[in-house]
């Protein structure tokens, strides 16, 4: 079997307990008739959990608890391409139904709020050691 021979799917079969959603016979059938082209998808993720730089939380104290998180998500903007004994792009297959948002980018800030006496108790354990 070559490379281009070769599909990797990730299905969840009418054996899942969880979301059963296909039944094995049919899906090497249909499996067998269409042609899957190669994919590969590229991830990036940055993480900066902002209240352990003390020269930042020196300056701007409300930065204690917090985190910045900046991902890409299909970087490439990769999509399958599917084709059908016939050469067609069957219908639910289409590029825009098989993944419809693409490329994403999210940025997210989280803040832990500490009550005050919590953080005058572990400023104090953290002077002490």
């Amino acid at each position: 079997m070559s490379h281009a021979d070769f599909v990797h799917l990730h299905l969840h079969t009418e054996y899942s307990l969880l979301d059963g959603a296909c039944r094995l016979d049919r899906l090497v059938d249909k499996a067998h008739d269409l042609k899957f082209s190669s994919l590969a998808t590229f991830n990036l993720r940055l993480f900066a959990n902002l209240g352990e730089r003390l020269d930042l939380v020196a300056k701007h104290p409300w930065l204690i608890g917090s985190s910045v998180n900046f991902s890409i998500s299909n970087l490439l903007d990769s999509k399958p391409k599917v084709r059908n004994a016939l050469g067609d792009v069957p219908f639910s297959y289409q590029e825009d139904l098989l993944d419809p948002t693409g490329r994403t980018v999210t940025i997210s800030f989280r803040k832990l709020f500490l009550p005050q006496r919590f953080r005058a108790r572990s400023n104090a354990s953290s002077t002490t050691r």
